[in-house]
C-alpha cells in the first residue's frame, strides 16, 4: 500500500511538472538557425566544392605566330543560403591558376587568380553566369592576355549550388 501511494505521489508531481512546462510554452523556441547576414535566418545552407582541370590550345591573342597551350585548374566553391523571406544569397569563389608554353618561342606563361561574387537573388532557383578572368603573363608586358572562364552556376529547388563550365576564351590585357 505505502508503496502505491509513494508512486501515485511521484506521478503526480510528474504531470503538475508537465502542465507548468506548458503553461511556459510561448518562452519556449526551437534552435535558431544560422543568419544570412541581412537580418533573415537561413532555411537551407549549402556549400558545393568542384574542381574543374582544363587543356586549351590557342593562337596567342597579342602575338602573331604564337600558338599556346595552357593548362591548369580552377577550383570553385559555391554558396547558396535560402532565407526566409524566399530569396538566395549567393557566394561564389573561383581560385585558379594557369601556366603554359608557347611555340615556337618555348616562352613560359603563368597565371594566377582569386576572385569572388556576391548576389543576392529574389527566386529560389536560379541560373547566374559568372565569368572568370585569369591574367596571364608572359616574358615580357606586351605578351600578358586574360584567359576568360564563363560558368554557369545553378541553384536547385533544395538550394544546393552546382556550377559548370559554358566556355572558355583569350584576349590582349592591353
Amino acid at each position: 500500500m505505502f508503496q502505491l501511494r509513494s508512486i501515485t505521489t511521484i506521478a503526480a508531481l510528474a504531470g503538475a511538472a508537465v502542465l507548468f512546462a506548458c503553461d511556459s510554452s510561448e518562452r519556449m523556441s526551437a534552435p535558431k538557425s544560422p543568419s544570412t547576414g541581412s537580418g533573415q535566418q537561413a532555411l537551407v545552407d549549402h556549400s558545393n566544392t568542384q574542381d574543374f582541370p582544363y587543356e586549351r590550345t590557342f593562337e596567342h591573342p597579342c602575338r602573331t605566330g604564337e600558338t599556346i597551350t595552357l593548362h591548369g585548374t580552377s577550383h570553385v566553391i559555391t554558396h547558396a543560403v535560402m532565407d526566409g523571406s524566399g530569396g538566395i544569397h549567393l557566394d561564389n569563389h573561383f581560385i585558379s591558376d594557369a601556366t603554359g608554353i608557347g611555340v615556337p618561342s618555348m616562352d613560359e606563361y603563368t597565371g594566377k587568380a582569386d576572385n569572388r561574387d556576391q548576389q543576392e537573388l529574389l527566386n529560389i532557383t536560379t541560373v547566374v553566369n559568372e565569368d572568370e578572368r585569369v591574367q596571364v603573363h608572359g616574358p615580357n608586358p606586351g605578351d600578358n592576355f586574360f584567359f576568360h572562364t564563363m560558368y554557369h552556376v545553378t541553384v536547385n529547388a533544395m538550394g544546393v549550388p552546382t556550377a559548370t563550365v559554358d566556355k572558355y576564351d583569350v584576349h590582349c590585357s592591353n
